[in-house]
């Protein structure tokens, strides 16, 4: 699998088997951060790690987009 390739697959298994998929990512690191509400998910990939400025940035726009309280963990 190379960086470009699509992360979605189709594949197939006999009835009762679960397809099992094998490969390697050709990416050194990346983080996501998220949100999750009862209505969507809310994501931001970060190239390399998160830093404490994407962070920051992410939770300020959350604050923004999302209605309501939100509960930080």
């Amino acid at each position: 699998m190379k960086a470009v390739d699509p992360t979605m697959f189709h594949t197939w298994a006999p009835v009762g088997q679960t397809p099992i998929l094998t490969h390697v990512g050709s990416w050194k690191k990346i983080s996501v951060i998220g949100t999750i509400t009862q209505e969507n998910l809310y994501f931001q990939i970060v190239k390399g790690a998160a830093k404490q400025e994407d962070i920051i940035h992410f939770l300020k726009s959350s604050l923004r987009n999302i209605p309501g309280k939100l509960i930080i963990i």
